[in-house]
């Protein structure tokens, strides 16, 4: 009865080292008391900046460092309504054009159409500026791209080659788009668009500068291209809205809505 009424009472009273081991020791032994971990004894570090690992990123490197609590933000046309799975066989077909160079190309995930560069801005920052975006570009009509041929392209650190669907760059719409949204922009200090954009869709990339070896294929690309383009019922993709991405969140701009 008196170890049951020990254990009761055990439950209710804080556990110590002395309670542990006291049933345990002879009498007059010592008990060993265990070193404090030396994060009591002063405040945790916790790094402001994350390294990162490009093998992470299929050997990727950033365009600039991470800094905690900034936002990487762009604005882009996604989805190109109804036409992804032509692109994604568009893809497949590409990369089997370059299938016998030394080079691993990865196929674009998610293809798309940046209206901006990436830029980076304070959490604070994302509510105003997506709320400015929404309200200029509400009153721009919805339109229509069209695919016109395969370009070549390399980042500006010359880190990843792209080889893109080039679209129409007569269309006017999307450099009035890109005006308005620099224009918003430049209201939190961030940087404008390319001077003279070359408006295309990223299909495939590989590390490195490749230019050379994929301008060599470019007119079988380019063949390629002409075929799968023949396979489509229109040459033209309706676009009904921009979308913004900045960090992990996902922002709507509906076209003709004012």
């Amino acid at each position: 009865e008196s170890e049951n009424s020990e254990c009761e009472n055990s439950l209710k009273r804080p556990l110590t080292a002395a309670s542990c081991a006291s049933s345990e020791l002879e009498p007059g032994s010592k008990i060993m008391k265990l070193p404090l971990p030396s994060v009591l004894f002063g405040p945790l570090e916790i790094p402001q900046d994350v390294q990162d690992d490009p093998n992470l990123h299929q050997g990727r490197i950033r365009s600039f460092p991470h800094v905690k609590g900034n936002w990487a933000t762009y604005v882009y046309v996604s989805g190109l309504e109804g036409t992804l799975s032509d692109i994604e066989l568009l893809q497949h077909d590409l990369q089997m054009v370059c299938a016998e160079l030394p080079i691993k190309l990865e196929q674009i995930e998610d293809p798309h159409l940046s209206l901006s560069r990436v830029v980076t801005i304070k959490y604070d920052w994302i509510q105003p500026l997506m709320s400015s975006l929404k309200r200029s570009l509400a009153p721009f009509p919805r339109f229509k791209i069209k695919f016109m041929d395969i370009y070549i392209l390399l980042n500006e650190e010359k880190t990843r080659t792209f080889i893109c669907l080039g679209l129409d760059q007569s269309d006017r719409i999307l450099r009035d788009l890109v005006s308005v949204i620099d224009a918003n922009l430049a209201e939190f200090d961030l940087p404008a668009f390319y001077a003279q954009p070359k408006f295309h869709i990223s299909l495939l990339w590989a590390l490195g500068d490749q230019t050379l070896a994929f301008k060599a294929r470019l007119p079988a690309l380019r063949a390629t291209f002409i075929s799968w383009l023949d396979t489509l019922p229109s040459k033209d993709v309706q676009v009904s809205q921009l979308k913004s991405k900045s960090g992990n969140k996902i922002f709507m701009f509906p076209l003709g809505t004012s």
